[in-house]
């Protein structure tokens, strides 16, 4: 019981502070977290997110590393049996910490993705905490605990959203975009296709385009 009552209390504390906008940005950025200095920024912007402020781990940039890695996993992959339990498993554990430093030894090969151990970690007591039943509409309610979770619920609700630049040479590829059909996460990463896109329609369209121009401007000149 003190552990819903240690993960209620920081819910309620930092609930006001974690808008939608932020937890999805804080989201997309430890996806995208690979190296030491990625996990880094990522603490030093948004503290809390994964951990508590005040807890003594929240500075070790594994956890990070490791929850990056997993998340680029269900990312690419959620809706199959690959990217779903993790996320299941994430949804329901108040504390991330031994569940993603498993992911990442299944990363380095030292540990099988999936055994009882990695998915034990989710008790029935942090599912009963979590979920009720909205019998007035007809449907199981949850209720996440932390902004991890926070975040994860609105990846889940705004899946169809949840895109991998199409720019290969993107250095943070996993990002929440704002049109389903968006396919670049940034202006920049989007201007190499522009470009490509102008010369292409220059080769097909040019001397037409040209010809067009020219006669206009000879119209123009016989005028006066």
């Amino acid at each position: 019981m003190r552990m819903a009552t240690d993960q209620k209390s920081l819910a309620g504390e930092l609930e006001p502070l974690w808008t939608e906008a932020k937890l999805l940005r804080a989201l997309a950025e430890i996806t995208n977290a690979e190296t030491t200095d990625d996990a880094a920024r990522f603490l030093a912007r948004w503290p809390g997110f994964l951990l508590p402020a005040d807890d003594p781990r929240a500075g070790d940039p594994e956890p990070v590393i490791a929850l990056g890695y997993l998340l680029r996993s269900i990312w690419r992959e959620h809706g199959t049996p690959q990217g779903d339990p993790a996320l299941i498993a994430l949804l329901f554990i108040g504390d991330p910490y031994l569940f993603v430093l498993r992911a990442l030894k299944w990363k380095r090969g030292l540990a099988e993705p999936v055994d009882s151990e990695f998915y034990g970690t989710v008790n029935l007591l942090s599912v009963l905490l979590q979920v009720s039943i909205d019998w007035s509409h007809g449907r199981l309610a949850y209720k996440p605990v932390t902004p991890l979770q926070s975040a994860l619920h609105l990846l889940v609700q705004k899946s169809d959203l949840a895109k991998v630049c199409a720019n290969t040479d993107c250095p943070a590829p996993y990002f929440i975009a704002n049109r389903t059909i968006q396919k670049y996460c940034c202006a920049d990463c989007m201007a190499p296709f522009r470009r490509e896109w102008k010369m292409k329609w220059w080769d097909r369209h040019g001397d037409e385009w040209r010809a067009k121009r020219s006669k206009k401007k000879s119209g123009k000149g016989g005028k006066h």
